[in-house]
């Protein structure tokens, strides 16, 4: 897993679908980077250095940390059989497409941003979620709705989680290369920047100074 810690990445039920998994006979490691950004400097917060203790002496842990280089990524994502994506929201997910570009399966919800890309994998092989109103009091105190209505998020069935654990565990996939081919084919840096530029220049063309909608 990689993404700032926090209520809405899904951290609280991946562990818990990971004691499950192992309590079951799978034979896994979790590898982890969970770093808030603060400045400059990437720390990890207290909350989650808690969790980790709380579940390290069920399954094995490696935590990461610190400003890694993209070559550093690049290596934690191709160590990894797979990439544990359980999120009940996202803005867009660059870790996800990050690791699914360099080849990693993924194990993902699909709610958000991250849906856009996701395309290559068939409903069944997404992690069955709830939608439910958003319960995370950090979220609401940064993003503040004069008419309390802060919308829903899509919360992860750990049970089915477990069991995507589970098989991951026992079966390596092939979806792998089948995403990585997708997203460089459809959204590469290069191609994003160019759909971003012709876009600006057709808004320029039709004499509009309107901001563009996104």
């Amino acid at each position: 897993m990689v993404g700032k810690f926090e209520q809405k990445k899904g951290y609280l039920e991946a562990f818990e679908a990971l004691e499950i998994a192992v309590a079951q006979g799978a034979n896994l490691e979790l590898l982890t980077k969970s770093d808030w950004i603060n400045g400059t400097n990437a720390v990890l917060h207290p909350e989650f250095i808690q969790l980790v203790r709380q579940y390290q002496v069920k399954f094995p842990i490696l935590v990461y940390s610190g400003n890694f280089s993209r070559e550093q990524m690049r290596s934690l994502y191709y160590s990894a059989d797979y990439f544990l994506h359980p999120s009940r929201c996202e803005g867009w997910s660059l870790p996800l497409i990050e690791a699914i570009a360099c080849g990693t399966p993924c194990i993902s919800t699909r709610f958000g941003g991250h849906s856009q890309y996701l395309d290559f994998l068939p409903e069944a092989d997404i992690i069955q979620t709830r939608l439910g109103p958003v319960d995370c009091q950090a979220f609401k105190d940064a993003v503040p709705h004069n008419d309390g209505d802060y919308g829903q998020w899509a919360y992860p069935d750990v049970g089915d989680l477990a069991q995507r654990i589970l098989t991951a565990a026992g079966k390596p996939s092939t979806s792998g290369l089948v995403g990585a081919d997708y997203v460089r084919q459809h959204y590469s840096w290069d191609l994003s920047a160019e759909k971003i530029l012709h876009f600006l220049q057709r808004l320029g063309n039709n004499g509009s100074h309107a901001a563009p909608v996104i």
